[in-house]
């Protein structure tokens, strides 16, 4: 894959910043679900954390919910997720589960999405 400027000058991978590296990542996934003809959930970690506010709120309300009708987020909540960007998907959310540390070990504790926030 090859990637242009607008004035048609080769763009090099290596010298993209790491939001627009993450932007040609999230590019790449849309298409491969595009091309691949089935629909599948998809699982995105750490979704918005190379983005800019306005990259951000495109992905939340207009990546997200074309990409497929299962997708999972795993941000980091108010540090890469923000209560305005959290709002834009909120009614898109069917479950919000937390990732929970404990004694060496992890489990998934199902919370109120009205909670998550707070």
């Amino acid at each position: 894959i090859r990637l242009y400027s607008k004035d048609d000058s080769l763009i090099r991978k290596e010298s993209l910043s790491k939001g627009e590296q993450q932007l040609y990542a999230t590019s790449l996934l849309k298409a491969l679900v595009d091309e691949s003809g089935i629909q599948f959930p998809v699982f995105i970690d750490s979704p918005l954390q190379k983005f800019d506010k306005s990259h951000s709120s495109k992905i939340i309300s207009e990546f997200y919910p074309s990409i497929s009708k299962q997708v999972v987020l795993f941000p980091l909540i108010h540090k890469e997720l923000s209560r305005e960007e959290f709002e834009i998907m909120k009614p898109l959310v069917n479950a919000v589960y937390l990732i929970r540390n404990d004694n060496n070990h992890s489990f998934f504790e199902r919370t109120d999405v009205n909670k998550l926030m707070i």
